[in-house]
Formats: structure tokens, C-alpha cells, sequence
């Protein structure tokens, strides 16, 4: 932020974790969270970062040129392509569906850490 560089905050608000912790336990939640990050660690460039922002968001800083329209509809390709993860407890292997809802916002619309967790606290009550 404080670099002026370009690029965007992705703010990623996964779905039906409350479902699986009921179902599966805290255990299976953070599973989760963590093969919904490797997904997107994959599907993004090297040199961008994904961030465990809240128990049910994640924070990605996307170091990109193109404007935000494009962005977003290369976002909602990632999202559409999120479908089933395998995460393992005890013996058994259960597949999930772990919905996403995304947020772009540009690097240069925030101007401290603190517009950032404003952002996010704004995103959390619309969420």
C-alpha cells in the first residue's frame, strides 16, 4: 500500500463452514480453509498472496495490470471452477462443495493497514 503498487485486495467469504464444523467438527473446518487456499494459491500467479483473513474469509493481493473488470471476471472463473475438495477424517474421505462469494477492491483505494480492516469489517456485515 504504502508503494503505490498496482494491483487488488480480493476478499474471498466461503460458504457453509458452520455446516461442516457442526457436521464434521473444527478440525474439518480448518481442512477446508486450507484446501480452499491451495486452490487458489494454484489458480493465481506465483507472485500473488492468499491470506487467512477470518474463520470463514480469505484475503488475496493480486499484483495485476488489468483494470478491475477484468479482474473480477477472471475471479468468478476461479470461483466457478472451486468445486469439490476432498479433505480426509479418521478413515474416511469426504468430498465438499465450499461455495465462495468475492470482493475486489484496488490496492490504491486503500491508504493504511487500517483502510483494510475497515474493508473487511464493512464486507463481513454485508456478508
Amino acid at each position: 500500500m504504502k508503494q503505490g503498487g498496482q494491483g487488488f485486495v480480493v476478499f474471498f467469504r466461503l460458504g457453509f463452514l458452520e455446516v461442516i464444523g457442526e457436521r464434521f467438527g473444527m478440525e474439518a473446518v480448518q481442512d477446508s480453509v486450507m484446501a480452499v487456499s491451495a486452490f487458489l494459491t494454484s489458480s493465481l500467479r506465483s507472485d500473488d498472496a492468499i491470506y487467512h483473513w477470518s474463520d470463514s474469509s480469505l484475503l488475496a493481493v493480486v499484483h495485476s495490470q488489468a483494470n478491475e473488470q477484468t479482474l473480477t471476471a477472471a475471479m468468478r472463473r476461479i470461483v466457478d471452477n472451486n468445486r469439490d475438495i476432498t479433505i480426509q477424517i479418521g478413515e474416511r474421505n469426504i468430498m465438499l462443495r465450499i461455495p465462495m462469494e468475492f470482493e475486489v477492491t484496488p490496492i490504491q483505494n486503500l491508504r493504511a493497514a487500517d483502510d483494510l480492516f475497515k474493508l473487511s469489517q464493512a464486507r463481513a456485515s454485508k456478508w
